[in-house]
């Protein structure tokens, strides 16, 4: 079973030991958007979602939950529907 976004990026977040703070320095947002973002409060935009994946080194399937695969792959089409979901 995979896990919603939000799960894994608190699961990536901790695996990496950082804090809320050091992540949102990482990824130049405020330490409150990661807090939305890991409570489910706030969808996390396409930009970030590809930012989170590259910057955890994990596919972009893997951080929407619709792959157990962890590689950072090409994994273009599941960037390209998400992105896609965001604009309707």
């Amino acid at each position: 079973m995979t896990k919603p976004i939000q799960n894994r990026v608190k699961e990536l977040r901790k695996q990496a030991g950082l804090t809320q703070q050091e992540l949102a320095d990482q990824l130049g947002v405020i330490r409150k958007t990661i807090s939305n973002w890991e409570r489910g409060t706030n969808r996390i935009s396409p930009e970030h979602t590809e930012s989170l994946a590259r910057f955890f080194q994990v596919s972009v399937g893997y951080l929407l939950g619709v792959s157990s695969d962890r590689k950072a792959s090409s994994d273009l089409g599941h960037y390209v529907a998400y992105r896609l979901k965001g604009e309707r």
